[in-house]
């Protein structure tokens, strides 16, 4: 299975097979934004190398034992667009990867198809280099996030520890324990330590975005960047990553929770600026009204005109039950009537069972078509689609359309 402790020697030490949230260090990822600019920064020397195939990474979404390998015989052409194809190591899956952008190409052909071997320890070390430096220009690569100790950062500040009380104590170091202080002092300074390492108020340990830069931060931030277009299915980027499950598809994706509600919330508010039923002692525009009904699966229930030209006005939840429902009705009515004159869409969301479909019905007239889209062949659809429209609203339809 994936993302399970398989290995019995280390079953000996570590008892269970999943790492708990609590002790795993932050996981971050980088912003399109982010990833724009360490392209665009002037780097020479293993720096520039590291930088460079920490890109492939990200527009690959491969782990760093797969990208770091690609060559030539990597990179092919079907029907005119172009695939990064190989076989993962870890997994001994076969996957395909569209190219989505043609800096792909220029990175390539800047190393002729033949990337420098880069170790995986220096890998992770320079990255952080590379992140520090465009710390100077794009703030956001100084953000703090909490995270966790590895064992040997833990072992450096119990050392830094016991040193500092030996200091205090008046007690003479010895040679090795004098270098040593020296050096972790030095550090705690630099990282505004407490001791070693800061904390925040909650004594949890804190560090910038760009110190927690690794190589596996090319796939989350890839595989995360493309999730938030809200382009491809998860199963799609599934075939792109290599995931199995969706369990473990998800545990890559990096979005906060604070994003999330936010993407919820710009797409419920980014055209309409009132709730449904709430006018707020202004009258509606043209572009916030809307035509006939489509229904979509259970859930999403679209109005379309019979016009071609379709205006996305909103998404608007409903989670209540059907009684009366006076308001909406209103508004409703009072949309349908402006969009004689001009296509409109609407999409209704809520729970199932609350009273999507009685609304939308009890809201149209002879003119409005209502369509349920089942589980089919989109042709198939298209089909009843049409047949649909001829028999019910009198209208042409010219052509055979078999896709929506």
């Amino acid at each position: 299975m994936e993302g399970y402790n398989k290995n019995a020697v280390s079953l000996r030490v570590w008892k269970d097979r999943t790492i708990k949230e609590i002790d795993k260090r932050a996981e971050i990822y980088l912003t399109d934004e982010e990833i724009d600019a360490m392209y665009d920064m002037e780097l020479t020397g293993e720096n520039e190398i590291v930088r460079d195939i920490f890109l492939l990474g990200y527009f690959s979404c491969q782990r760093y034992s797969d990208y770091c390998k690609l060559r030539e015989e990597n990179f092919i052409t079907y029907n005119k667009s172009g695939l990064i194809t190989l076989t993962q190591k870890k997994t001994g899956k076969k996957v395909e990867v569209p190219i989505f952008d043609d800096r792909v190409y220029e990175l390539c052909e800047k190393y002729n198809y033949n990337f420098p071997d880069i170790t995986a320890q220096k890998m992770n070390l320079k990255i952080k280099v590379v992140g520090y430096e465009l710390s100077k220009t794009v703030p956001s690569f100084c953000e703090k996030y909490v995270t966790v100790l590895t064992g040997v950062e833990k072992r450096s500040e119990q050392t830094y520890e016991k040193l500092l009380k030996k200091k205090k104590d008046g007690i003479k170091f010895t040679e090795n324990e004098r270098k040593w202080f020296h050096k972790l002092d030095k550090w705690a300074k630099i990282r505004n330590g407490s001791p070693l390492w800061e904390r925040n108020k909650h004594g949890e340990v804190v560090r910038a975005k760009y110190e927690l830069i690794c190589s596996h931060t090319a796939r989350r931030s890839g595989t995360t960047n493309l999730y938030k277009l809200g382009v491809l299915s998860d199963l799609e980027l599934r075939s792109i990553t290599g995931h199995e499950s969706q369990k473990n598809f998800e545990g890559y994706i990096r979005i906060g929770i604070s994003e999330q509600a936010q993407r919820v919330g710009d797409k419920s508010t980014t055209i309409l600026p009132a709730p449904l039923g709430s006018k707020k002692g202004r009258k509606w525009t043209q572009n916030e009204s809307f035509y006939p009904i489509l229904l979509v699966g259970m859930n999403i229930f679209c109005i379309f005109a019979k016009v071609m030209t379709v205006t996305v006005i909103t998404n608007t939840i409903l989670d209540m039950k059907f009684y009366d429902r006076g308001n909406e009705r209103q508004v409703l009515g009072e949309v349908l009537q402006q969009s004689r004159s001009e296509a409109r869409m609407t999409v209704l969301m809520g729970r199932r069972r609350i009273g999507k479909t009685e609304l939308s019905q009890r809201c149209g007239d002879d003119t409005v078509l209502y369509f349920f889209v089942g589980k089919k062949a989109e042709a198939l659809l298209c089909q009843d689609y049409v047949r649909e429209i001829r028999e019910k609203l009198d209208a042409p339809i010219l052509g055979t359309p078999t896709s929506f």
